[in-house]
């Protein structure tokens, strides 16, 4: 699916990722952790082309730098950690994730609609299609923006710390969200996030960053097996069975 080789990016004279490579396999879930400052944020620009970087980024091993703007947007999906202010409807702002497939004339067509609306659907957001998004709570405003996300239809899909503002409720409901979009709807799924026992127990893959540099790359159980967490963030952990009988992981200081 993306495959990265060499990617290296610099601000000034400092460093900020360094000559990280790895695979991203589709139709999975792979969360990027890490300390503040280690780089994450940064993978996720250099994906979307707002970022500067040396090395090489390949989807289905077409170089994303040969991807013209709409094309590439075609492709990748990015919803930022501080989500901008709107007075928009919900309903608008879906329409906005259509602006890469808009023709000459600028127009919204048949297909652009039907998009939306069932963006809308797996979003859970129909009722909320005429509401000002500034009028909803912090999980629905999270789910405005993966309907617009949606429609934009693309097949790798980038969230940076999707959760990191919502109660655990609001928090596990988009999860789910996140989950149903790799299972029903084929998606691949990219997460940053800073919440380690999150990522752990949602993740199939694991990336974490360390001081600009890739320290751990593989699946989710070799990463909770090794003591990667425990070196670089000074954690502990402890398992135990959920309600629903699966193993889950708690990392806690």
């Amino acid at each position: 699916m993306l495959t990265i080789e060499n990617l290296s990016v610099r601000y000034g004279k400092k460093e900020v990722l360094s000559a990280v490579s790895t695979h991203i396999e589709k139709e999975r879930i792979t969360a990027i952790v890490g300390k503040n400052g280690s780089g994450k944020s940064t993978l996720l620009s250099c994906l979307t082309g707002t970022v500067a970087y040396t090395g090489s980024i390949q989807l289905n091993g077409t170089p994303l730098q040969t991807l013209p703007p709409k094309e590439r947007a075609k492709k990748i999906s990015l919803m930022p950690q501080l989500l901008p202010d709107t007075a928009l409807t919900v309903q608008q702002l879906a329409l906005l994730g259509r602006s890469a497939y808009l023709g000459f004339a600028g127009r919204y067509s048949n297909a652009d609609t039907a998009a939306v609306a069932n963006a809308l659907q797996l979003a859970q957001m129909e009722s909320f299609a005429d509401r000002s998004v500034q009028k909803l709570s912090g999980g629905e405003r999270q789910r405005a923006f993966l309907a617009m996300l949606l429609a934009q239809d693309t097949p790798l899909m980038a969230f940076d710390e999707p959760t990191a503002h919502l109660d655990t409720t609001a928090a596990a409901a988009f999860e789910n969200c996140l989950r149903m979009l790799v299972q029903k709807e084929k998606k691949t799924v990219l997460v940053v996030s800073h919440d380690l026992s999150a990522a752990a127990n949602l993740a199939d893959t694991i990336l974490c960053l360390h001081e600009g540099r890739l320290v751990f790359a593989g699946t989710t159980k070799k990463f909770t097996d090794s003591q990667t967490a425990e070196s670089i963030f000074g954690v502990r952990k402890t398992f135990f069975t959920d309600s629903d009988g699966c193993q889950r992981v708690l990392y806690y200081r």
